[in-house]
């Protein structure tokens, strides 16, 4: 009679020793299997990714910023670093390439296989119980390090580009800040005229009084007066307007106007302006992204060519034996089994394909490149320019320009209280003085937006004045 001790009934004491010792035997065998498991996961845990050069210390995520009540352009960019939320996107996606590298150059997940016949072989004399295996693929050699390189390139990149939305965020604050200024400015010189012709207008009215000015004097002045206002309240309703694209910038909701800059900051070079232009090729964070992204599609492309080659899947497969005929000789039937097997990569057109696109990829990275060096060289130039025209400029109004206006607006204002000469004379000279201490603002601004334009497309600090202390100089 034909036993079946699957379930561990046996009839007496003597019938559970071999059953015991067949399942001390099957846990030793699923140890073996579990070890085998432990070991094929090692690699996926042994690989590190080389990511502490891409992790550099930022300003986003720091700490809560406050503005003060009077607010430097440093406190500005310093808010819009920490704040802006363009800027923390950028960084967000950073972050998010820097842990995918992480994930790259990972073994593939083993397999481990369980099989329970679910209907019993009864016509076989032998036959198995249960059946478990495992199996870890190995992919070709070169094949992880690849995708390794490529993913720690393209987090590179994406470091890069964050670098470079940094200096844009900051060039636009500066910008804005440096416009605002130019506004108050404005405002306080056509204030000034405002107050000197209120006052020769009282001076007229007092002649005028006593016969010795012409009525047409007083109209004329009055005029001018009236002028002027409407001017200051296009400029004062100018400044919500640009408090709000200033509150944009550095990551606020357009609120209540901040308070006009009283001073500009100029800025001093602290190297070769013409030095920098040779060296973009080597700091802007542009370019530097399309090297990495290069680097991206080398390494896409050596990795296609590994594809002609076979993955290889090694493995253990442990059988759970049994005998109808001899159910004493059980615990010597039970097998480990190597397992190999070999991908076919028979796909040639498909590998040959993938090498292509890679390549193209390569070619047009280089040629984009190429170009973007080229327009950069010439933006650099092209602020270059307006940097140095713009201090010249300035240099015209302040020193030269706006002495000699106020000399002729004196002469012409005691002419004319003397009797000596026409209003008109004074009204021209007065306008003069106007326009010159205007366009003097407009030249301070326009220079250091310049200015910071030109460290926006260098991508590193090439001046020293008010927004540089709040930057740290990443960008060796």
């Amino acid at each position: 009679m034909i036993q079946d001790n699957r379930f561990g009934i046996s009839p007496g004491f003597m019938s559970e020793i071999p059953g015991s010792y067949r399942l001390l035997k099957t846990r030793i065998n699923l140890v073996v299997i579990i070890a085998a498991l432990i070991i094929f996961s090692i690699p996926a845990f042994s690989v590190e990714n080389n990511t502490s050069s891409l992790q550099e210390s930022s300003n986003i995520g720091d700490k809560k910023a406050e503005l003060p009540d009077n607010p430097s352009m440093a406190d500005y960019i310093s808010y819009a670093v920490q704040n802006s939320p363009g800027l923390k996107s950028a960084y967000d996606r950073w972050q998010a390439k820097i842990e995918k590298s992480r994930q790259a150059g990972t073994m593939p997940e083993p397999v481990l296989s369980y099989m329970l016949p679910l209907q019993e072989m009864t016509s076989e004399p032998v036959y198995e119980r249960q059946k478990i295996s495992i199996a870890q693929m190995f992919p070709w050699f070169g094949k992880l390090s690849l995708q390794e390189q490529a993913a720690l390139f393209d987090a590179d990149a994406e470091k890069n580009a964050y670098d470079m939305a940094e200096r844009e965020l900051i060039f636009r604050v500066v910008k804005a800040y440096y416009e605002y200024y130019y506004l108050g400015r404005t405002i306080e010189s056509t204030t000034r005229n405002l107050h000197l012709l209120t006052y020769l207008e009282e001076v007229t009215r007092t002649r005028y009084s006593a016969a010795q000015a012409e009525y047409n004097d007083l109209l004329k002045l009055q005029v001018e007066i009236e002028k002027l206002k409407n001017e200051m309240n296009n400029l004062n309703d100018q400044i919500p307007v640009y408090s709000a694209r200033l509150s944009a910038e550095i990551g606020l909701k357009p609120g209540d106007a901040f308070p006009l800059p009283e001073k500009i900051d100029k800025s001093d070079v602290i190297i070769s302006l013409e030095a920098v232009d040779g060296l973009l090729v080597n700091t802007n964070p542009s370019i530097k992204m399309l090297d990495a992204m290069i680097e991206v599609s080398k390494a896409m492309e050596a990795l296609a060519g590994r594809e002609f080659f076979p993955d290889v899947m090694i493995g253990f497969e442990y059988r759970d034996m049994e005998s109808r005929v001899e159910p004493n000789l059980n615990e010597n039937m039970d097998s480990i089994m190597f397992m190999f097997s070999v991908s076919l990569p028979i796909k040639f057109g498909k590998y040959s394909s993938m090498a292509a696109e890679a390549g193209f990829t390569r070619t047009s990275l280089e040629k984009q490149r190429a170009d973007l060096i080229n327009q950069l060289t010439v933006s650099f130039r092209q602020a270059l320019f307006m940097f140095k025209e713009a201090g010249r400029r300035a240099v015209l109004y302040e020193e030269n320009l706006i002495p000699k206006g106020r000399e002729s607006v004196n002469a012409s204002m005691e002419a004319f209280i003397g009797g000596r000469s026409a209003l008109m004379e004074f009204i021209d000279s007065e306008r003069m003085l106007l326009e010159f201490e205007v366009q003097m603002e407009r030249a301070k601004a326009d220079r250091e937006i310049a200015a910071a334009e030109m460290e926006m497309l260098a991508g590193k600090k090439i001046f020293v004045d008010a927004r540089n202390p709040a930057i740290p100089e990443k960008t060796k």
